[in-house]
């Protein structure tokens, strides 16, 4: 969309490598970039970087309507912040993904569904029964069947969020002028 809309060359695609940093108590401190950094940073609390990893491998509360009522599930949909508390805790929620959320969507993660904004994540809950055993089903079921990049757009070093040189409203602009 970005290259139909004459756009290529305004897009800004963000380093994956580039750290990433909260502010947390009047200090800007460092998120972990690789999973053997996360026991070793200073964001979070050592019982909440426990309760993250317990919840992280299925050991955690059940989603708030529980299967007592399977009726009551229908056209539920569980937010950002119930999903991030029920399987990470809380300390996950505050220092990262609210401040996350708050960041990029500049959004509310008590009202942002979690199967909208982050799918991938909470589909790994859904097929794996937990974050983990999401992660492992998927790498087992990995295969070539991902939709294949448009050849036109600069191709980044990793997974990485983008925007435009003068902001998101460059897009709709541009193909409201198109």
């Amino acid at each position: 969309m970005a290259v139909d809309s004459g756009l290529k060359d305004d897009l800004v695609l963000g380093d994956p490598d580039a750290p990433r940093f909260v502010l947390w108590n009047g200090k800007l401190r460092p998120v972990p970039s690789k999973l053997n950094d996360f026991p070793f940073f200073d964001l979070m609390s050592f019982p909440g970087k426990i309760r993250a990893g317990l919840g992280a491998i299925g050991l955690r509360p059940p989603p708030p309507i529980c299967a007592l009522n399977p009726s009551s599930l229908q056209g539920y949909e569980e937010s950002i912040e119930e999903f991030v508390r029920r399987n990470l805790g809380d300390d996950v929620f505050e220092r990262l993904i609210e401040p996350f959320c708050s960041g990029v969507y500049a959004g509310d993660p008590s009202k942002l569904s979690m199967k909208a904004a982050f799918g991938k994540v909470w589909k790994l809950e859904q097929n794996g029964g937990s974050i983990t055993g999401g992660t492992f089903k998927a790498i087992q079921e990995k295969s070539g069947s991902k939709a294949p990049r448009d050849p036109r757009l600069p191709k980044p070093k990793g997974q990485t969020v983008g925007s435009f040189r003068k902001g998101l409203s460059m897009l709709p602009n541009a193909i409201s002028s198109r």
